[in-house]
Order: structure tokens, then C-alpha cells, then sequence
């Protein structure tokens, strides 16, 4: 009821018909259940002493976990500030071809004010068709292809979009200005 997932429970209880063990183990966060004729003070002991382990690999765990997530934010933030850095339009699809990443030229060239929305769409909803067919002939090609978007001729360079092209696989891709006018 409080919500402490750590805390270990001991259940000794004088009449086990009334709570029996298996529904009470498995209804409820228990840890230990134990009836009052089978408890001598060894067993107890043994008891207590096994739920202070498990505390404290618990509590450890979460402290690791904590660390982890802390030290994955950090990259993750220090990333997105160094892509967001670079001058030209960069963008990160998943499996499914869904917008995982962008950084904030790629945002100026959808016309889109937050990245955020961005998020979680696919190339067709930003795109017209001609563009997306431009990114996924791009996509098949080994080097950098030429690409126009909005009157603007860029190369892409992408990685890990594999053999299928743009919808295949996840990938990361960048859009270089060519200085050239579509």
C-alpha cells in the first residue's frame, strides 16, 4: 500500500488455516511465511537474516540502476548537444521508420517549431512524396546522393539503413548543403 517495493516481509502466523500459505504468497508481497509451530528462534534468525540480504541487494540494485540511468542521461544529453551543434539537418529513424532524433536544423528544415513533435512521425508525415522517394533512392546509395528539399539541394549522408533503403532498418542520416539550388 505504500508503495515501498524494497521492504522484505515475514509472515508468522499461529493459524495457517486462516492465511494459507500458497494464496497468501501469491496475493500479497510476501516474502516468508511462516507458521508459528515450525518457528524456533534459529529459524527465525535464519529468516530475518536472508530478508537483510535480499534488502540489500535490493537497495543496492536500485542504487546501481540509479547511477546507470544518471551516467545514460548524461552521454544522451551530451550527444544531442553535439549533433545540435552541426550546422546542416541531422535525423535518427528506427526500425519502423519512425523519427527517433533530430537535431535543431532539422528542424528549421521541416518548418516545425518543436523537435518534439517531430518525435514519433514517419517521412510521409513531413514530407510530400517527392521527398521521401529522393531520401530512400539516397538511402541505397554507398556514397553521398544528392537530395532536394524545399528548393534546396543537399547530400545524404547516411549510416545503417542497409540494402532495403530508408524503411529497412534504423539509421542516422545527415543532410550536407551542396550550395547548389535545387
Amino acid at each position: 500500500e505504500r508503495g515501498n517495493l524494497d521492504t522484505r516481509i515475514i509472515l508468522r502466523t499461529g493459524q495457517p488455516g486462516q492465511a494459507p500459505e500458497g494464496q497468501v504468497v501469491l496475493a500479497y508481497d510476501i516474502n516468508d511465511y511462516k507458521s508459528k509451530a515450525d518457528l524456533t528462534a534459529d529459524r527465525l534468525f535464519a529468516s530475518v537474516v536472508t530478508a537483510l540480504r535480499g534488502y540489500h541487494e535490493i537497495e543496492e540494485n536500485t542504487r546501481l540502476r540509479g547511477e546507470l540511468l544518471q551516467q545514460l542521461s548524461s552521454q544522451s544529453m551530451a550527444e544531442k548537444e553535439l549533433v545540435d551543434m552541426l550546422p546542416f539537418p541531422v535525423f535518427q529513424i528506427d526500425q519502423s521508420g519512425q523519427f527517433i532524433a533530430v537535431n535543431d536544423a532539422f528542424v528549421a528544415l521541416t518548418g516545425i517549431e518543436i523537435a518534439e513533435t517531430i518525435i514519433g512521425q514517419f517521412f510521409d508525415d513531413l514530407f510530400d512524396e517527392d521527398v521521401r522517394l529522393a531520401l530512400v533512392a539516397a538511402s541505397d546509395q554507398r556514397a553521398a546522393s544528392p537530395v532536394i528539399i524545399k528548393e534546396k539541394k543537399y547530400l545524404m549522408l547516411s549510416r545503417g539503413f542497409g540494402s532495403g533503403g530508408l524503411m529497412t532498418g534504423g539509421a542516422v542520416a545527415c543532410l550536407v548543403p551542396s550550395g547548389q539550388q535545387g
